[in-house]
């Protein structure tokens, strides 16, 4: 028979930040949560988890009626993880800043920094993948994070799909997708010109061969030296094909908002580092929405009218992200960088 959660007392609150959770969400979810933030995470001897040198998360603990009503949770949420961290704290808010995070609302003289800034973000993010919530160990104040304000997806892949190809897979969501890339041919240098060394003469003299003279100039062997090597340094840029390590492609949907998709090459995000097939570097498919508003993403109470947007780019998010993943993906990742099962897109 599985022992009950012990129950959180009171005197175990201050000074630590505490994350409720429903009913169903298990230690397991939350450790996985925590592994793909931090890569020293580990359970202690008591049963917590290690997720840092100087962090901890204790639980899960059992929050009762009461004290869940008495520190501000929402109704159901029975069950709770208490974070130890560093207190850090910065700068205050800059006055008047839109934060939909409610970070600035809950620390409104001081913003946490570093250590203390990660863990916090970790909570918010856990809270908003799990359905649950944030006390923070300031005011007390509880933040209740919003799935629909960080609908971002990436797909991670070790296939490069070319700009053409890219706009093929996005196009059989929404037509309106163009390349957003300006290009123009490049004949190379317009043509050389006959500089003097003057104040920069010692540094030249000390890293090249070249001769210069003591009028600090170069000398007229050095100039050839110098043009020579400049011109088959040109030559050889021009033989080889450009490479290309990053475009996008872009959807104006008007009233609607912006949906791009903005592809490069780079090395694994944290949730992927253990994996062998991102050795080698990976490739981010990042589908990314701006309202027509840019205010609106920071908003952090949005009307009915912005849920409803942000609903409807949600959705086309998902769709675009399933058919990049069907062409080119192996991992989805959702906005705070935790994977997404193709299945709940």
């Amino acid at each position: 028979m599985i022992s009950p959660d012990p129950v959180l007392q009171p005197e175990g609150i201050p000074g630590h930040h505490v994350l409720a959770v429903p009913a169903d969400v298990t230690a397991a979810e939350v450790r996985i949560l925590a592994e793909t933030r931090w890569r020293a995470c580990r359970k202690d001897d008591a049963g917590g988890l290690v997720v840092s040198k100087y962090s901890g998360l204790d639980g899960p603990f059992r929050l009762t009626d009461e004290l869940s009503t008495q520190i501000g949770f929402p109704p159901g949420l029975p069950r709770a993880f208490v974070a130890t961290t560093l207190r850090e704290r910065g700068d205050p808010p800059f006055p008047g800043a839109s934060d939909p995070s409610g970070i600035a609302r809950a620390f409104p003289d001081a913003l946490p920094i570093r250590e203390e800034a990660r863990v916090v973000d970790w909570l918010l993010a856990a809270a908003r993948r799990l359905g649950g919530a944030v006390r923070l160990d300031h005011w007390g104040m509880v933040l209740i994070p919003r799935a629909d304000a960080a609908i971002d997806l990436t797909v991670y892949s070790n296939l490069w799909l070319e700009p053409d190809a890219a706009l093929t897979v996005v196009r059989s969501v929404a037509p309106e997708f163009r390349l957003a890339m300006d290009t123009h041919a490049w004949n190379g240098p317009a043509g050389a010109e006959t500089r003097t060394v003057g104040a920069h003469a010692d540094q030249v003299r000390a890293i090249s061969p070249w001769p210069v003279h003591a009028s600090n100039a170069l000398s007229d062997a050095g100039r050839r030296i110098l043009h020579s090597e400049a011109d088959a340094h040109d030559a050889a840029a021009l033989s080889r094909n450009p490479v290309l390590d990053r475009y996008a492609v872009v959807a104006d949907f008007g009233a609607a908002g912006t949906a791009w998709l903005e592809v490069c090459g780079g090395g694994a995000p944290p949730a992927l580092r253990t994996v062998a097939w991102t050795e080698l570097g990976v490739v981010a498919y990042a589908l990314r929405w701006d309202p027509a508003n840019p205010d609106d993403r920071l908003v952090e109470f949005p009307s009915r009218a912005q849920r409803a947007e942000r609903a409807a780019a949600a959705r086309t998010l998902g769709r675009l992200a399933l058919a990049v993943y069907s062409a080119t993906g192996i991992e989805i990742l959702d906005a705070d960088g935790f994977p997404v099962d193709p299945a709940d897109v």
